[in-house]
């Protein structure tokens, strides 16, 4: 699976196969490699690489987002299907208003901005309480925020739209 990501603030063109229920091998940019890759409990994996432990928690955000925590330590990323991407060097509909919807159902802790805001790609935007967690759900891309669809204190359905950025 051949995918384009950014990681951090850096984007990476990233393959993905696997090759048998725990082995996956992978290519990041020009560098490849194989790693042991077994899920302990979602969204807990552990994951050897050359020799290395690596202890991951992947938290899907919506949109392509996800939250990658490796060893503790944060990392957002974005990943986007190849054939949506624009020789412009973006994701086919990065120009047109996006949608930041819940994951799964939950409760609206904090709103993090305002309408009429502008906001950078991977801004803060909610945080949303859900299974005992507290999440950012974080903006696809840098605009203005159109619409807030949501209030503190209101709950959500997995799906439901919380805000709209330009």
């Amino acid at each position: 699976m051949k995918l384009l990501s950014t990681i951090g603030n850096r984007q990476v063109a990233l393959e993905l196969h696997r090759d048998s229920s725990s082995s996956v091998s992978f290519r990041i940019d020009d560098e490849s490699g194989e790693a042991d890759f077994r899920e302990i409990a979602p969204p807990t994996y552990s994951v050897i690489e050359a020799g290395r432990h690596y202890d991951v928690r992947i938290h899907e955000r919506g949109n392509g987002m996800f939250d990658v925590a490796v060893n503790g330590v944060a990392y957002p990323v974005t990943v986007t299907d190849p054939r949506r991407w624009t020789p412009a060097g973006g994701a086919s509909d990065a120009s047109g208003p996006r949608k930041v919807k819940a994951s799964m159902p939950g409760k609206i802790v904090k709103l993090l901005v305002q309408e009429g805001e502008e906001v950078d790609a991977a801004q803060g935007l909610v945080i949303v309480e859900a299974m005992k967690m507290q999440n950012a759900m974080k903006s696809p891309k840098a605009g203005r925020v159109a619409v807030i669809q949501v209030s503190e204190g209101g709950s959500v359905a997995a799906g439901e739209t919380l805000v709209v950025i330009e």
